[in-house]
């Protein structure tokens, strides 16, 4: 089996052209202040982006331990000189630096300095991406979704509450985020039900003919039932109805919603290891506490990587202009 830097860096024969990274990029961090203030979410996100180049780094003090939310994306061996830089920017609210860097981007400039920054891999992950119009549709005749309306939406928070083992969502905020429901047009909640009985529910954030897939949530007892899988294609669909040429998912390398969206059609756009640093910190986050940094193959030394839905939150600074290009998917 490989490792995980192993698994990480084979994501590099994959990966897209820049101006396609770049898109990506761009869905990913909406996404991000998007999800703030969702009908499906447990709380009020406080997440913030700020524009440093190309990359941007996203800051969210109400969770600073969580590094889907605090993270610099983006990321380019050009912008390797800004390392210092953005650990004070986290550093500033007590939060540990996460970067994700694209195994394309892993030369031996990036591995040194990343490790004399005290930067070690703590994981990795895979972005998927797809033309959801050239998708052929998929069956699933045991599972029934449906789009979440008004009156379903308490079905679907208890759902996604449960199926992350979190507790159940208190009835005024229910009537909230019903309230929200009803003023959101850039996004779906899909419910899936198995025998009439609600087993998994995702969300889609659509901007700008573009649409990621988010929050997939199946209860314990209703796994390995398909759920996800038609959760997934009617998501898919919907988006090529709204005329959507792409469509992203994010996943941990090797676990089975890389498959799942494999098996749906989506194909691997780049792979990114999360490069984490405590540097300053009294106390960084568990998952930053220790590990013995692995070898690097081909490097010639020893060192050691969702969402919700919402509206918008504004970002700091701009974001790079789009590239005129031709999309591969």
């Amino acid at each position: 089996m490989p490792s995980r830097l192993e698994a990480w860096l084979a994501g590099a024969a994959d990966e897209v052209g820049e101006a396609d990274f770049f898109r990506i990029v761009r869905l990913q961090v909406a996404a991000k202040l998007w999800a703030n203030h969702s009908p499906l979410r447990d709380r009020d996100g406080q997440v913030t982006a700020k524009w440093f180049g190309t990359a941007a780094a996203l800051r969210d003090p109400s969770r600073p331990s969580d590094g889907r939310n605090n993270r610099v994306v983006g990321f380019r061996p050009s912008s390797i000189g800004r390392l210092d830089e953005w650990v004070a920017y986290y550093q500033e609210l007590g939060i540990a630096c996460q970067i994700d860097v694209a195994a394309s981007c892993f030369t031996d400039e990036v591995s040194v300095a990343l490790a004399r920054g005290g930067f070690e891999l703590q994981g990795a992950a895979r972005a998927f991406a797809a033309d959801p119009r050239a998708l052929a549709p998929r069956v699933h005749p045991e599972v029934e979704v449906e789009d979440v309306t008004f009156d379903r939406l308490g079905d679907a928070l208890e759902v996604f509450a449960s199926g992350r083992g979190e507790p159940a969502v208190l009835p005024e905020l229910i009537a909230a985020r019903r309230r929200e429901l009803e003023h959101s047009r850039d996004s779906l909640v899909s419910l899936a039900t198995v025998g009439g009985e609600p087993a998994a529910v995702a969300g889609v954030y659509f901007h700008e003919r573009a649409a990621y897939l988010v929050n997939a949530v199946t209860l314990p007892a209703k796994r390995r039932r398909g759920c996800q899988a038609a959760l997934l294609d009617h998501r898919l669909r919907e988006a090529a109805r709204r005329g959507c040429e792409l469509v992203v998912a994010d996943t941990l390398i090797g676990v089975e919603s890389q498959r799942n969206v494999e098996r749906a059609g989506l194909r691997p756009a780049f792979s990114v290891g999360w490069w984490c640093c405590a540097r300053g910190l009294a106390r960084g986050p568990a998952a930053l506490q220790s590990a013995t940094p692995p070898s690097v193959p081909g490097h010639g030394m020893d060192q050691s990587g969702g969402g919700q839905l919402g509206t918008s939150t504004p970002a700091v600074g701009s974001p790079p202009p789009p590239a005129a290009h031709t999309h591969s998917f």
